[in-house]
């Protein structure tokens, strides 16, 4: 009972051998009709389609439906659209040759490899070897891994860890940037305009689930400054017990360089210490035990330089400008203080002496100055005066002392008369 059309050998119910045109079967639609069908049904005769290949007549297109419902289409440009019939609606960014899915529920498309295979997206510009894969999504099932490629070389991996690597194929990090001989950046951007001051521009934080709530631990954020949207400033933030997050540290621009600030986000020196609770201070250590300590006293606003094992060694009066050294707080401008003996010294190691001097000033005039000076031959020397000072006094380093002349020949010599024994007797 089989039929065959072209042929006298028919190997099934409909044998159809093509003609010379290569045309083996040709289906027209019924004027007015825009569709020509293959129906697939189930023989039970119910009619019943189990699957139905349509032609499109006026668009050109072929449809394919099961269970009575269309399911994928191709249209007269060559487009496909699986689940969506009409693909050329994608042809604003070029991606309408495969569509798939009917803008609603969830859709996807698997690669099904072996367990040690590749699966892989390319996008190719050409046959060449490298021109098959100019860009590309790969799979690496052995690795459980995934790379990126661009220009056909990997420029991205994630490993099955989670590690990300830009530039490298063994990320040793959550996220690894390298260059190859150059160095590795990551910009963090804001575009736009009206850039105004105290803008934010980016952020980069380290949180952590403290107790089942996300918390920021730290932060570094860049922003236009107070002051102009033309300087940029730095923050570093860490987390209180309280659990806010305070600025530790400030890198702020001005018109000449940057200064930094700790305690303060708008340092106004070079290094600008701000605390308002104990006093600002700086520490200088060798170990956490040995340390020199440069502190503002919050209390009285006094400088004390303290060290772990003396303690306060010098105090500067905020109010008075006073100098203690062993004293905290000094009465005259320079008070020296400890429990043994006070010794100070004045050590000239380039010149041939050293001099304290004594002066007093009324307004900008000067009324009386006073100098000790010491020399390298051992003479001490005391001078007095107005304007300048003039010797009145030495003592030479044999321990002879002379008032009123530079070289007593004796142990006391005022002027020309000069001590025998207990008397002093002009000299001759």
């Amino acid at each position: 009972g089989n039929v065959g059309i072209g042929n006298t050998n028919p190997s099934r119910p409909l044998d159809v051998t093509a003609d010379s045109g290569g045309v083996a079967l040709k289906l027209r639609g019924r004027p007015g009709n825009d569709y020509s069908f293959l129906s697939f049904t189930q023989n039970d005769g119910s009619g019943t389609a189990w699957a139905e290949l349509a032609g499109v007549g006026t668009s050109g297109g072929l449809r394919i439906d099961t269970a009575g419902s269309e399911r994928m289409r191709i249209d007269s440009a060559g487009n496909v659209g699986i689940g969506y019939s009409t693909p050329i609606d994608f042809i604003s960014v070029g991606a309408d040759n495969l569509v798939i899915g009917p803008l609603s529920g969830n859709n996807g498309i698997t690669v099904n490899s072996a367990t040690t295979g590749y699966g892989a997206l390319a996008f190719a510009d050409g046959t060449g070897s490298s021109d098959q894969y100019r860009g590309l999504v790969q799979y690496n099932h052995t690795a459980d891994s995934l790379a990126l490629f661009t220009n056909a070389s990997t420029k991205m991996t994630i490993l099955s860890g989670g590690n990300v690597g830009i530039g490298t194929t063994s990320p040793s990090a959550d996220l690894h940037v390298n260059s190859v001989n150059a160095q590795g950046t990551v910009i963090i951007g804001r575009t736009g305009s009206n850039i105004a001051a105290s803008t934010g521009l980016g952020v980069i934080s380290f949180p952590s689930d403290y107790n089942s709530s996300p918390t920021n631990y730290a932060q570094i954020r860049a922003y236009s400054n107070a002051l102009s949207s033309l300087r940029g400033s730095l923050d570093f933030n860490v987390k209180s017990t309280s659990g806010s997050l305070l600025t530790g540290l400030t890198v702020y621009g001005t018109n000449s360089g940057a200064n930094v600030g700790i305690g303060t986000d708008s340092p106004d020196a070079n290094l600008d210490i701000l605390n308002g609770t104990t006093g600002a201070s700086l520490k200088l250590s060798a170990t956490s035990t040995a340390y020199w300590q440069l502190q503002r006293d919050s209390a009285t606003g006094n400088l004390n330089i303290s060290d772990d094992a003396l303690g306060n060694v010098m105090s500067f009066d905020q109010l008075t400008g006073n100098v203690g050294i062993g004293n905290g707080n000094p009465q005259n401008k320079l008070d020296i203080e400890q429990s043994a003996a006070v010794s100070a010294r004045l050590l000239a190691t380039g010149a041939t002496s050293s001099s304290l001097k004594l002066e007093v000033k009324g307004g900008a005039t000067q009324l009386t100055t006073t100098e000790i000076l010491a020399n390298s031959s051992g003479t001490l020397t005391f001078a007095t005066g107005t304007t300048s000072s003039a010797e009145r006094m030495r003592i030479t380093s044999a321990g002879n002392v002379g008032i009123g002349t530079t070289s007593p020949g004796t142990f006391l010599q005022l002027g020309t008369y000069a001590a025998t024994g207990k008397y002093i007797n002009q000299a001759t």
